[in-house]
């Protein structure tokens, strides 16, 4: 390299560190930034527009209605053990909340008791009691679903969002310009998934959670520079809020775990926790209010189980599967790809290259956080996380992440005007990609549980589906047990090489009979398979008494349970039925798929006849 380029090469650098590693400004400076706080104002207006235009329908629903119960059930139905759902159930045949009220899980004892943790009921609840206060004064049923409540929980999720946004735009102040905050927040609000997790579905769990990572960074960076006692409070407090919203959330405590950590350095192996037993009061403090928030958890676990602690997620359909994480579907898959549908986080990875020149501590901290909650994300199960827009458990990540969105457009702010022309039509482009397929979701046109690679090409920049589309996504799952079955693009296959079609024919009273079983992997590679069982049999029993036919499948545990009962004939003791069932997502496609007869009342009977019958699709796209 010759004099000049080296010049050149040094003043572009002095150029970066001056704006990107400057030393962490005071509050005052940070309300002196006008650029930044008229960016995120212009954004929470969009937001709180888009969350109120149209009036949203039935926005507790779903997820969002497990983790709302516990309020509900408390404070309006004045049952907070949910000793009786039958509301529930009335309210759900009534106004379609939930397809199956997994909402609902079963204690040791057989009792219903809530599936999700109360760290949302937590947030909303001073929301609540707002609602909750103005339904009867508005002449409002006070049933904890009318307007009054669904508008002081949805005005209570843009208070959290502007409370997110205002320090999430104070961690990136401590170390860019403040237009380069201004650009990067304005970027990742409207040009991300967060644009439809903050807005339309505001009352999930991810407004809150990506405000409590916001908070939780934020304190941990004053903690380690002024060593302020109410920084490590608020950290203790944050973590045991996120803990409690969702239990994989937890993993934030490596946050402030690690921010001094350095594995050549073993004295900076418990840093912080030499650094908070030297403040005893303010752990103190901190321990106390992580106590308080705890207790309700605990007791009611106790009271429900007699154990403190217990894990309500007792679903052997999902659950994490450290071993086998869908890292490649997470990121590409055309069902919820993260790089698919929120290509310009894409950016925010690159920009990593350069923030880490200039921070490597912090950006060797955060970045090995980033992908621990990342690892986490690819080993749920169920990786496309419900009906949500493209990957919405990765949305807290993005204020760790937007800290190298911010370097990448900090580097080329010094580039000719071609790169910086170049890097903004990116910017632009990626923006109104991120706009336009958001309006297909929020039309229906790109579906949010079963796009596939076909079908996504066929909608790709339309305004509606083409016709005949439809037949290009994976196979419609309704989440009841009223599924129709349409063999017309389906074929059988031959399953006498892995289970038998004979059956014992002799009188019998067991509970269980002998159980046909085999697995997806033995017989095909489609993810889905149709399954038809014809069974006959004779009994001297009342129709209340016969055997059921059930269908299941087995991780660890049972999941996809369904069960039939045989209707009888017109011959006297003879009962018969067909039972056509679909396989549920497999959590893994080794496991176990059966069936078998439920002789639940013991009573003496006979198979005649015991079939079973298996159709895969045809459609390419059905393949796994």
């Amino acid at each position: 390299m010759n004099m000049y380029g080296l010049i050149r090469c040094h003043f572009y650098r002095w150029l970066i560190l001056r704006h990107v590693n400057q030393r962490p400004v005071s509050f005052a400076s940070v309300r002196q930034s006008p650029w930044s706080f008229w960016s995120i104002a212009l954004c929470w207006m969009f937001l709180a527009f888009f969350r109120f235009s149209p009036m949203p329908n039935k926005p507790i629903a779903w997820d969002t209605l497990g983790y709302y119960l516990p309020l509900a059930s408390t404070f309006v139905h004045h049952d907070p053990f949910l000793t009786d759902k039958s509301w529930l159930v009335q309210l759900n045949e009534r106004e379609q909340l939930t397809g199956t009220l997994y909402q609902i899980t079963a204690s040791p004892k057989g009792e219903d008791m809530y599936f999700f943790f109360f760290g949302w009921s937590y947030c909303y609840a001073p929301f609540f009691a707002v609602g909750h206060a103005l339904a009867d004064w508005l002449g409002y049923p006070a049933d904890g679903f009318s307007l009054p409540y669904t508008m002081a929980l949805m005005i209570g999720g843009l208070i959290y969002l502007a409370v997110g946004l205002w320090y999430w735009r104070k961690i990136l102040l401590l170390y860019f310009d403040d237009r380069v905050v201004a650009l990067t927040l304005f970027i990742i609000v409207l040009g991300t998934n967060f644009v439809n997790h903050t807005s339309i579905d505001n009352l999930s769990t991810v407004n809150v959670l990506t405000m409590l990572m916001a908070l939780m960074i934020w304190n941990t960076i004053r903690w380690y520079s002024d060593g302020s006692g109410k920084h490590l409070v608020g950290i203790l407090g944050v973590w045991i809020v996120m803990t409690l919203i969702k239990p994989s959330e937890t993993l934030v405590c490596l946050i402030p775990l690690l921010w001094q950590f350095r594995l050549r350095e073993p004295r900076t192996w418990f840093g912080a926790f030499q650094r908070a037993f030297a403040q005893p009061k303010a752990l103190l403090i901190g321990c106390l209010v992580a106590v308080i928030l705890l207790l309700p958890q605990l007791g009611y676990w106790y009271a429900m189980t007699g154990r403190i602690f217990f894990d309500s997620y007792q679903n052997p359909g999902v659950g994490l599967d450290w071993t086998s994480p869908h890292i490649v579907d997470v990121l590409f898959s055309f069902r919820k790809g993260w790089m698919v549908y929120t290509p310009l986080m894409a950016l925010a990875i690159i920009g990593w290259i350069y923030y880490y020149r200039e921070h490597q501590r912090m950006a060797t901290v955060l970045g090995v956080c980033f992908l621990v909650f990342f690892y986490v994300v690819a080993s749920w199960s169920e990786w496309w996380y419900g009906g949500g827009f493209s990957q919405r458990t990765l949305i807290p990540s993005y204020v760790i992440l937007s800290l190298g969105l911010a370097a990448l457009i900090t580097h080329f702010q010094h580039f000719r005007m071609v790169s910086r022309a170049v890097l903004a039509a990116v910017l632009v482009l990626g923006l109104m990609l991120n706009q336009f397929q958001w309006w297909q979701f929020k039309m229906g046109i790109l579906d949010p549980y079963r796009t596939t690679s076909a079908y996504y090409k066929a909608v790709w920049m339309k305004t509606e589906a083409p016709p005949g589309a439809d037949a290009l996504k994976l196979v419609h799952r309704n989440f009841t047990a009223d599924l129709q079955f349409d063999s017309s693009h389906y074929t059988q296959i031959d399953l006498s090489r892995v289970v038998s079609n004979q059956y014992d024919t002799a009188w019998q009273s067991s509970e269980w009979s002998k159980e046909k079983t085999f697995s997806m992997d033995a017989v095909t590679n489609k993810d889905h398979l149709w399954l038809e069982s014809e069974v006959e049999m004779e009994c001297q029993c009342t129709p209340d008494e016969a055997p059921l036919l059930v269908y299941f499948v087995k991780h660890k545990g049972v999941y996809g349970y369904r069960a039939t009962a045989l209707e009888p004939t017109d011959s006297m003791g003879i009962y018969s039925g067909k039972f056509l069932y679909m396989t549920p997502e497999m959590r893994n496609y080794e496991d176990v798929i059966g069936t078998h007869i439920w002789n639940r009342k013991g009573i003496r009977f006979r198979l005649k006849e015991w079939n079973i019958r298996a159709y895969q699709p045809d459609s390419p796209w059905s393949e796994r």
